[in-house]
C-alpha cells in the first residue's frame, strides 16, 4: 500500500491484461490515449474480495475503466477495438513500493529501458525506487510524457547516510545536520519525490533532515538505533524493512547486540536477540503505527533471500 504521507494521489487506475495476446495488444496502444478497447469475455479478478467474475467485458478508454459489465449484456461502442480473451484473466495493475533496479548499481544504464518493459510485462504498472539518482528522474518523466513503455515511478533521493556508510549504493554522506539540511533542499529543487535515509544517521542529523523536510517532501527509508521506533512514527517517516519494530518489542533495561535492523539484520548471531521480545508489548505498537497514519513496506521478499527461506 502507498501511503498519503508518500505519495500524490494516483493519476488512474489501469488494468494489465494476464496473458501474451493481451500484452501485446496492450502494449501496441500504448500511448494512444483517444483508443477504446474492450476485452471480451474476460475473467475479471478486482481483487477487492477473493472473487472472479467470469466472463466479463471490460471497457478502457485512454487511461481510464469506462465499464466492467457481464459479457451478455455489455454493450462494445463503434470503433473499439475488440479483444478476444476467452479463458484469459484480467487484474489490477500491481504496484511494487520497494523495487531497486538492476541498472541503478549492477548493469549499465543502457539497460534500464528494458528492465522497466520487463517491469510492465510482469503485471506491475508503478513502482516506487527508493535508491535515486538522476537518470530515474529522465524515466520517470519519459513515461509520464507517453515517450518510454514503462511503469510508472515514484523516486527516492540518493540516500542520506552516515560517517563510515557514504560506499552505499547512490549515497550522499552527510556528517552534519546542516549538510543534511542542505541536501534535503538540494533534492527537492532536483524533483525527487521523497528524502531517502539509510545507515549511520544520528539523531542530530535526523532531526536536521526531518525538520528540513517537513512540508517539502516526505522521508522514507531505514530506523536506524540512534533514532528508533517512536521518534520515527513521531515524524512520519515511511519505514522500510520494519526496521525498530523487534527492538521494540524488548526491555529497553535488557542489555543487547546491534539489534536486527539494518546491518544487524545480516548479523546471525544476533537473532539471538529474539528470544528476548515481549509480546505483550506488540498491541502498543500497533496501536502507535495506526495513530501515526504511516505506511511500513515490510520487504518480506528481502528477508528470505536474505535467509535463504
Amino acid at each position: 500500500m502507498l501511503g498519503v504521507h508518500a505519495l500524490r494521489s494516483f493519476r488512474t487506475v489501469r488494468f494489465l491484461a494476464v496473458g501474451f495476446l493481451l500484452l501485446t495488444v496492450a502494449a501496441s496502444a500504448w500511448g494512444q490515449n483517444a483508443v477504446t478497447l474492450a476485452f471480451i469475455d474476460v475473467n475479471v479478478i478486482p481483487m477487492d474480495t477473493e472473487r472472479v467474475l467470469p466472463r466479463h467485458t471490460v471497457l478502457v478508454q485512454g487511461d481510464r475503466i469506462v465499464s466492467i459489465e457481464p459479457s451478455d449484456s455489455a454493450i462494445i461502442p463503434e470503433g473499439a477495438q475488440r479483444i478476444s480473451a476467452q479463458g484469459q484473466y484480467l487484474i489490477p495493475g500491481l504496484i511494487d513500493v520497494h523495487s531497486n533496479l538492476l541498472s541503478d548499481k549492477y548493469i549499465a544504464d543502457e539497460y534500464a529501458d528494458e528492465e522497466l518493459a520487463v517491469i510492465v510485462a510482469n503485471g506491475v504498472l508503478t513502482i516506487r525506487d527508493p535508491i535515486g539518482k538522476p537518470e530515474l528522474l529522465v524515466y520517470r518523466d519519459q513515461v509520464e510524457n507517453g515517450e518510454l513503455f514503462g511503469p510508472s515511478l515514484y523516486v527516492g533521493s540518493p540516500q542520506l547516510a552516515g560517517a563510515n556508510y557514504e560506499s552505499s549504493a547512490n549515497s550522499r554522506m552527510v556528517a552534519t545536520p546542516f549538510e543534511a539540511a542542505a541536501a534535503v533542499r538540494e533534492f527537492e529543487a532536483a524533483g525527487y519525490d521523497f528524502i531517502k535515509l539509510t545507515f549511520g544517521i544520528t539523531a542530530d542529523i535526523y532531526e536536521g533532515i526531518v525538520l528540513t523536510a517537513r512540508g517539502r517532501l516526505p522521508v522514507i527509508g531505514d530506523v536506524g538505533p540512534d533514532i528508533g521506533l517512536r521518534r520515527a512514527l513521531e515524524s512520519a517517516q515511511q519505514i522500510e524493512h520494519l526496521d525498530q519494530y523487534l527492538e521494540a518489542l524488548m526491555d529497553e533495561a535488557i542489555p543487547r547486540a546491534k539489534g536486527l535492523s539494518g546491518v544487524g539484520v545480516w548479523v546471525l548471531e544476533n537473532w539471538a536477540e529474539i528470544e528476548k521480545l515481549d509480546i505483550q508489548r506488540i498491541e502498543a505498537v500497533v496501536r502507535a503505527t495506526v495513530e501515526s497514519e504511516i505506511w511500513n513496506t515490510p520487504t518480506l521478499a528481502f528477508l528470505n533471500s536474505s535467509f535463504g527461506t
